[in-house]
């Protein structure tokens, strides 16, 4: 017997390809699935036929790659991936957010070589009423060249918007080689959002010396700047803020 599990996730199987989110926004259908190494996120705009009981999607949507994740497990990636959908309930608009991570050549920083790539936000604005969408981030392709660590499962990557702010963060756990030996960084990306547009306005990179396996279960900024993780080590869930 097939059930709607086993047919959504590729027979439930830890393979690359099936479903991995789906999400529902108003009467539009969010679903972030991974076919062979690729991720990728299809906004399907769906009609409601409520004399005959029947729901058909409608002609207005859009599909987004988010590239190559290099890695064949399903909860496995290289960097490229889709990362969280948020909903802006005024401007009634989603923002579909994406990290894309491209290797770089070593770089010499305080006498010391540092190895790995560069993690780039990469975000779409969707308007749930015109069905519009935009890439919004990042302004061009050549926008950071630094250095931030390798990204190896998706747990490793979370985002956190924050309305009265109107910050839009990204907080990631990477590993960089320094002088061959591997470090283990926070990196918070911080953006403001203002009129459709996401500007860029601080990155930093936290060293953490010790090999760890924590996976981001939350992530949220405050009003004041304090922005706290929560993750979990082993089933244990721990909290600290950054």
């Amino acid at each position: 017997m097939i059930s709607i599990y086993n047919a959504l996730t590729a027979n439930g199987s830890l393979s690359a390809s099936g479903i991995k989110n789906l999400k529902v926004f108003y009467d539009t259908l969010l679903i972030n699935f991974k076919s062979e190494n690729y991720e990728f996120a299809i906004i399907e705009n769906l009609d409601f036929d409520y004399d005959n009981n029947i729901i058909s999607s409608s002609e207005h949507g859009a599909l987004l790659e988010f590239g190559n994740t290099n890695r064949y497990e399903a909860d496995k990636t290289s960097g490229n991936s889709y990362v969280d959908t948020i909903l802006l309930e005024k401007e009634k608009t989603l923002l579909v957010c994406g990290l894309s991570a491209y290797a770089l050549s070593a770089q010499i920083i305080n006498n010391q070589t540092h190895a790995g790539s560069a993690l780039t936000p990469v975000v779409y604005l969707y308007n749930l009423n015109t069905h519009e969408i935009r890439n919004i981030f990042p302004p061009d392709s050549t926008w950071s060249s630094n250095i931030m660590g390798n990204v190896t499962k998706y747990k490793d990557i979370a985002v956190s918007f924050n309305t009265e702010t109107n910050i839009l963060n990204y907080i990631i756990k990477a590993t960089r080689l320094v002088n061959s030996v591997p470090f283990f960084f926070w990196t918070d990306i911080e953006m403001k959002y203002l009129q459709n547009r996401l500007t860029l306005t601080s990155v930093r990179c936290l060293t953490s010396l010790a090999n760890n396996n924590l996976d981001i279960v939350s992530f949220r900024n405050f009003n004041n700047s304090e922005k706290m993780i929560v993750a979990s080590d082993n089933g244990n869930l721990i909290s600290f803020n950054i």
